[in-house]
């Protein structure tokens, strides 16, 4: 623990995002990093504006809150500022993940980039399990 923050392992954030709880993961990278590359169902939420979008997002103090970042800031990057941020705001349960994103990845978890990714992927995982066929834009239009 660091302070009042949490240190949490990729397998530990994992299980947590599973056990039917409630939970809220918040990226503390900018948007454009973000969209890089971030974990499915992360919120992004630049340090600059925590207290603009906090409130919205999580609004029960209680809620589990998870933190992540790139995991390059030596201990010390913006998801545990903010995270300590948020509890100094009332929040009782943060944590931040250790290592960040790239401990995520080291632990074979997936990463996604874009934006509407739990659509994209709630698509890719029918069109994979149904066997749903597709047709390329090229061949549709020839079809007219």
């Amino acid at each position: 623990m660091t302070g009042d923050v949490k240190r949490l392992g990729a397998a530990d954030l994992k299980r947590q995002l599973h056990d039917g709880g409630e939970i809220a993961l918040l990226d503390a990278r900018e948007e454009g990093v973000f969209h890089a590359r971030h974990l499915l169902l992360a919120s992004c939420v630049p340090p600059g504006r925590l207290e603009l979008l906090i409130d919205d997002l999580v609004p029960r103090r209680g809620t589990r809150v998870v933190w992540c970042d790139d995991g390059d800031g030596g201990g010390d990057g913006p998801a545990l500022r903010a995270a300590r941020r948020m509890s100094a705001l009332g929040y009782s349960d943060v944590a931040v993940l250790e290592g960040g994103i790239a401990a995520w990845k080291a632990a074979g978890f997936r990463l996604y980039s874009g934006v509407h990714v739990p659509s994209k992927a709630f698509a890719e995982v029918v069109e994979h399990e149904a066997g749903t066929p597709w047709i390329s834009a090229s061949d549709l239009k020839a079809l007219h």
